[in-house]
């Protein structure tokens, strides 16, 4: 809000209206980033969510045999494929978001990003969006549950990365049974959990995220992991 509209109230009035707006199309949470001074009074909790990662050293990734992977451009018939490696990937994390079922959902439209399937033997094992020219800046990371075919993508990627970095970072839920099933190397776990990222509940019968917030608010759960969708591609 521009200072000069400020302390008149209408901050309140728009969000107040976003979150009617969103009821009448039946959305059951809203997510924000935000001061969290100023938005639990809308009903916001704070540290709901994290951007949270795995960081394995070069040293341990080099030992590692790296088979044939193939990357190419995601295809409107990889969709199916690609949820099922979400699913595969998520199964266990207790909140974060899905693509959907477009294209659109998958292929990043944001300048210099990279989006692609990664095949073994002609099969969809993987999918990879990060930055071109720093493909150690990984945005999003899924795999298919073999810890060997794992190991292939950690090693493709690990030959991408610049001379000057000594670690791989996969934004993958440190926490998980996924990834303590899946990585045989050794790995650092990285957890961001901050203030700021909020969640307020828009339909108040939904015992799912009732039941979500009360579970971290009590420490009994870890908050979710955020992989921001690549709409954030093009901020």
């Amino acid at each position: 809000m521009h200072p000069n509209y400020q302390k008149q109230g209408i901050g309140t009035r728009l969000i107040e209206e976003g979150h009617k707006r969103l009821k009448t199309r039946n959305i059951q949470c809203s997510l924000l980033l935000g001061h969290p001074s100023y938005y639990p009074r809308f009903g916001y909790n704070t540290h709901m969510f994290s951007e949270s990662k795995i960081k394995i050293k070069q040293e341990d990734i080099s030992s590692v045999v790296s088979d044939s992977i193939k990357e190419r451009k995601p295809e409107t018939g990889d969709i199916k494929a690609l949820q099922k490696l979400w699913e595969i990937t998520f199964k266990d994390t207790d909140m974060t978001i899905q693509p959907g079922n477009n294209l659109t959902d998958w292929v990043s439209c944001g300048k210099g990003m990279t989006t692609s399937v990664l095949e073994l033997d002609n099969e969809v094992v993987g999918y990879i969006r990060y930055l071109t020219n720093q493909p150690q800046s990984i945005q999003s990371l899924l795999s298919d549950g073999s810890p060997n075919r794992f190991s292939s993508i950690v090693s493709f990627m690990n030959q991408k990365i610049t001379p000057d970095r000594k670690d791989l970072i996969l934004p993958l839920d440190p926490n998980s049974n996924f990834v303590e099933q899946l990585i045989t190397i050794p790995y650092e776990k990285e957890e961001n959990v901050w203030p700021a990222a909020m969640l307020k509940i828009l339909n108040i019968d939904n015992i799912d995220f009732i039941g979500y917030i009360e579970s971290v608010l009590n420490g009994e759960r870890n908050p979710g992991m955020i992989t921001w969708p690549i709409e954030f591609d093009v901020c």
